[in-house]
């Protein structure tokens, strides 16, 4: 039987080989918190680079929508110039067709006027002579 010297030795070396046991673990444990860490730093690095490429698509798409917009308000803003231009030319001829259309109205109208002139004339003649008649 071993003797309580020797027992002691005994424990004290398998506590030196806990302790050592117990260091190289915490060691192991230290380098995998800082691996972990590390591949943490590098995935937050990644995603925020994956953020910013996204962003930047949707910073270009967002452009190329607004020149497209801004295009086609100038286009639509060109067009109803020209609506307008063509609008008015209508408006023009119509005036000048109505004109024309009046003008020969009147003439029509002066004709008729002059007739009605003329009967009026010829029918206030009928009465005058009429009365000289009867008198």
């Amino acid at each position: 039987m071993p003797s309580t010297v020797a027992k002691k030795k005994i424990i004290k070396r398998e506590l030196a080989e806990l302790k050592l046991a117990l260091a190289k673990k915490r060691q192991k444990l230290e380098r995998k918190k800082i691996e972990n860490r590390a591949d943490l730093e590098d995935a937050r690095i990644k995603m925020q680079s994956r953020l910013r490429e996204q962003e930047a698509v949707a910073q270009a798409k967002t452009r190329k929508l607004e020149t497209k917009i801004s295009e086609l308000e100038e286009k639509i803003t060109a067009e109803k110039k020209q609506l307008f231009k063509v609008i008015a030319i209508e408006q023009h001829e119509a005036i000048d067709h109505l004109e024309t259309y009046l003008e020969e109205v009147d003439h029509k109208y002066a004709n008729l006027r002059g007739f009605w002139k003329t009967i009026k004339k010829e029918f206030r003649d009928m009465i005058r002579n009429n009365r000289k008649l009867r008198k």
